[in-house]
């Protein structure tokens, strides 16, 4: 199922990202050489209709746009995500592990705007 290969890569991605994230490796590279991260995030309710957002358009993005990396964050602390049920139980009849999501405590807690030619935020 090529989206949760992509939901698996999204994970990759983004700890490659933050592997490669200070500031002295951001700037050993012209912003022209590295692909772009765009992180699609929903809103903070989390509820079904964000999530679905946030995880269907970053899919849809990284099958239209091979140049740059798409990754689906939803907007909750990964401790909350028991709190929704309605979005879980989504998931689970998916068949993709809660392993393999990402969450807003997934990301950095700041993104530097001398980086902001290399991410792109796309809010839900």
């Amino acid at each position: 199922m090529r989206f949760v290969r992509f939901l698996t890569h999204a994970r990759t991605t983004l700890s490659r990202y933050l592997a490669d994230g200070s500031t002295v490796a951001w700037q050993a590279h012209p912003a022209e050489e590295l692909r772009k991260l765009h992180v699609v995030i929903g809103n903070e309710s989390c509820d079904l209709d964000s999530a679905v957002s946030a995880l269907t358009l970053a899919f849809i993005y990284s099958e239209r746009s091979q140049e740059h990396d798409y990754v689906p964050v939803l907007n909750i602390p990964r401790r909350d995500y028991r709190l929704k049920t309605e979005v879980g139980h989504m998931i689970e009849q998916c068949g993709i592990a809660d392993a393999m999501l990402l969450f807003r405590d997934d990301l950095p807690n700041h993104i530097q705007l001398r980086m902001s030619t290399l991410f792109s935020l796309t809010i839900m």
